[in-house]
């Protein structure tokens, strides 16, 4: 019994410890992960909304002519290229919004070092120094494994048992995400609305010193 008890915590330690490795090589890029919500707010957001969302960018595109590119930050020149493109049909309402908004996040934006965004910070970073402590203490695991169940077999046969429950850790968000949507559904027509709606557009102040949703503003 207690043999049973210390094969099932080690096999528990050892779960662990891999899938903690495994999401600790997954780095947060701040950016990239503001795009990409930005671009879920607007595809699950309904389309007279996203008309209307995609409207008022375009309104503001008339700023961006050719005439005055040259003297716009690089920032605003690109988009005026994006706001080009979409007129020229060469992309669409969904590439024109994810283009905009990728362009006016500053390529240096730094991760928030408040609250979760700090947390998480130092332990990944922590994780990513210190990794080969973590395979050093999964090798013991897999020898004090093996010693606990002293057969070939069964251990192989146990490995495999780890792999899948460690596999359904990685994916049960994915499927727990799929599931949500297929039977409840996502709507954020609100905070679409909210964000960009009339009047809502952004301010592209000064190049990459940010953006606040209060109409665009170019610089003079």
């Amino acid at each position: 019994m207690l043999k049973n008890f210390f094969t099932s915590i080690t096999k528990s330690l050892i779960v662990l410890l891999v899938a903690t490795l495994i999401f600790s090589s997954v780095t947060l890029d701040f950016p990239d992960l503001m795009k990409g919500l930005f671009g879920d707010i607007f595809a699950y957001a309904s389309p007279s909304v996203q008309k209307q969302v995609i409207s008022n960018l375009a309104e503001t595109c008339s700023s961006l002519n050719q005439g005055r590119s040259n003297s716009l930050s690089p920032d605003l020149s690109r988009i005026g290229a994006v706001c080009r493109d979409y007129k020229s049909g060469k992309i669409n309402d969904k590439e024109f919004f994810f283009d905009v908004i990728g362009n006016s996040l500053p390529s240096n934006m730094e991760t928030p070092q408040i609250g979760f965004f700090d947390k998480y910070n130092k332990a990944m970073n922590y994780l990513n120094s210190n990794k080969m402590i973590y395979f050093l203490i999964l090798i013991v695991l897999f020898i004090l494994l093996y010693l606990l169940i002293m057969n070939l077999k069964l251990f192989l046969l146990t490995l495999g048992g780890i792999s899948f429950s460690i596999g359904i850790i990685i994916m049960l968000p994915y499927f727990a995400i799929l599931a949500y949507e297929k039977f409840i559904g996502f709507d954020t027509t609100p905070i679409l609305s909210s964000l960009f709606g009339a009047g809502n557009v952004f301010d592209f102040k000064a190049g990459k010193k940010g953006w606040v949703n209060a109409g665009l503003e170019l610089e003079k």
